[in-house]
């Protein structure tokens, strides 16, 4: 770590920093970090920033599994930013700096007898950096983080703050007001830095739990019967475990809200610490040499921990979180939701019935998890326009290990544009500019918007570059 100073404003500020995302996959070298604690020292350094024709990309959890935070002029890290501001009891709203953790968020909300209502498998990140990547839960009936926010404060890239709500929509004709704000609720860290924000928030709940067994082979013909009997709705498939003396290899995870108060199992340090975490590591990092044991671990796995039914009730944050467990590589898309029985369906057909011509079979990690969301009209949101189903893959990274996954990728990858997916801006993947526009219809205009937010292309970096902007515009 470098060492801190404060310029004559305050603003602490390091030389010398080097940034890891959580997942350990990306890293980079800024020449400064900073970080701010108010509005304007946000709007001081984005004056330094154009003073000394450097670029700016901003840091909130660093959880991005990809590289969309990275840069090596300036990084701006929110963690400073983490006050409440403001809370209405009666509208259930709650204004924010926008640096702060999620996770910090529900337990102060829990305190004031609140809860988010739906929320990602994380908590660690920060609300600007959820909100700009539009992370998601899960439920039919619920939209990403993004649309909980009803107002937005930011300074763009030539120092003016500026504000947006849904004010903007509630006449129902759009204009530039409403795409502005529809385009800061999934914003890339492209269009200014976000200081303030302000969530809708419901009276506090808890979640009943219910995790049963079965098969995707059934699963595919009525999750949408399931998904209309709860508030919340994933499957964790577990890829090689089916076979002839049972096709039970997905763990169906429902949730609905409750009065009921908290009824969790005990921790076993033996099962759920050593087992599930330590054991497990220890085994990926074999199959990294042997990958055709690897459906002995899924297999393994799913016995020790998805083969019994149960029922929890917890907090609402605590139902929704669970612990993501070590560095991996994660690739996820949204399809529509009406595609969701032919994706998975090739997607099994990819893994079961592997050509003999492929350079390498093969061994997917377990889970391969299956998420819902509602449909919005946020510009860049994979949501946008239509319900979508999320389908996400994983391989672990056993102690840091890298493992072979590319062959993987791209072809799951051809199985979502087939589709017309649309890749998580959060996690990397291969689409150029022109492949996204032909997704995203209203991609142009947040362009115009990224244009006029940021003339100078102050927030670019190659991760814009490479999937927004051609190489002539910046």
């Amino acid at each position: 770590m470098g060492q801190n100073n404060e310029d004559e404003e305050g603003i602490v500020l390091k030389g010398n920093v080097t940034f890891t995302n959580w997942s350990r996959t990306f890293t980079c070298f800024p020449l400064r970090s900073f970080y701010p604690a108010s509005r304007s020292q946000v709007k001081r350094i984005i004056e330094i920033a154009r003073s000394s024709n450097r670029k700016i990309r901003v840091v909130g959890g660093g959880l991005s599994p990809s590289d969309l935070v990275c840069s090596q002029d300036y990084l701006v890290y929110t963690d400073r930013l983490d006050k409440i501001l403001e809370v209405d009891h009666e509208k259930f709203l709650i204004k924010v700096q926008a640096g702060i953790k999620i996770s910090t968020l529900n337990t102060e909300l829990e305190k004031l007898g609140l809860s988010i209502s739906n929320l990602a498998s994380v908590s660690s990140q920060s609300l600007a950096g959820a909100v700009g990547s539009c992370t998601h839960g899960t439920g039919i009936k619920f939209g990403a983080i993004s649309t909980q926010i009803t107002e937005v404060v930011f300074i763009d890239g030539l120092g003016n703050r500026r504000v947006v709500s849904d004010k903007v929509l509630q006449t129902g004709i759009l204009s530039k007001e409403s795409d502005l704000y529809l385009a800061v609720l999934c914003h890339l860290g492209c269009l200014g830095i976000i200081v303030e924000m302000t969530l809708k928030v419901e009276p506090f709940f808890n979640l009943e739990i219910r995790q049963y067994p079965a098969s995707l082979s059934e699963l595919v013909d009525n999750f949408e019967d399931l998904l209309g009997k709860c508030d919340h709705l994933r499957l964790w498939w577990h890829p090689h475990v089916s076979s002839e003396s049972s096709t039970k290899d997905t763990l169906v995870w429902s949730a609905s809200r409750t009065t009921d108060k908290e009824v969790a199992p005990k921790f076993s340090w033996f099962w759920d610490r050593f087992v599930r975490v330590n054991l497990f590591e220890f085994l990926l990092f074999c199959g990294r040499y042997f990958p055709v044991i690897i459906p002995a671990i899924n297999k393994a796995y799913f016995k020790w921990f998805a083969l019994a039914s149960k029922r929890e009730v917890k907090k609402s944050y605590e139902g929704f979180n669970f612990d993501c467990l070590f560095s991996q590589h994660v690739s996820e898309w949204a399809i529509p939701l009406d595609k969701t029985k032919e994706a998975l369906l090739l997607l099994a057909d990819l893994l079961n019935n592997q050509s003999p011509s492929r350079s390498q079979k093969i061994s997917a990690h377990f889970p391969i998890e299956i998420r819902f969301v509602a449909k919005d009209d946020i510009l860049l949101s994979p949501a946008q326009g239509q319900n979508i189903c999320y389908i996400g893959i994983i391989m672990y990274r056993p102690y840091d290990f890298n493992v072979e996954y590319k062959e993987y990728w791209n072809s799951f990858e051809e199985i979502m544009m087939s589709l017309g997916g649309r890749p998580h801006w959060a996690k990397a993947h291969s689409l150029t500019p022109k492949q996204l526009a032909s997704l995203y219809p209203k991609m142009n205009r947040f362009l115009e918007i990224r244009y006029e937010m940021d003339p100078k292309g102050m927030f670019v970096n190659d991760y814009i570059q490479r999937h927004l902007l051609s190489d002539c515009n910046t």
